[in-house]
């Protein structure tokens, strides 16, 4: 985890000059060590720390995030009848009591 305060300046100092030409983003670890920052390790779940390299981790991702927002809907109160058919969008809101059938996609802005 990274302050908010120093997040964008952290990544701002991030480069490319690696064998593969990519940003990584776990080098604002030494970059925040390197400007006297207080860096600390913490333990994460491998869901959260997800790397996404190619479609197939992508697509991998997506059904960790999916799962998990079928699951939050459910604990507060909407009903899924096939959950693993059941679709959102980043910005889906849907009320408590409300009842989703099969095979339904929610694109970005339905509430």
């Amino acid at each position: 985890a990274v302050a908010g305060a120093h997040a964008l300046k952290l990544l701002d100092a991030v480069g490319n000059k690696n064998a593969k030409g990519e940003y990584y983003l776990t080098d604002i670890v030494e970059i925040a060590s390197a400007q006297g920052l207080d860096v600390v390790a913490t333990e994460a779940s491998f869901e959260s720390a997800l790397g996404i390299n190619n479609r197939a981790e992508l697509a991998q991702a997506e059904a960790i995030w999916q799962a998990r927002r079928r699951h939050e809907a459910m604990l507060s109160g909407v009903t899924l009848i096939a959950p693993e058919t059941v679709y959102f969008s980043h910005d889906t809101e849907i009320g408590a009591d409300t009842i989703v059938e099969p095979n339904v996609w929610f694109g970005p802005g339905v509430r």
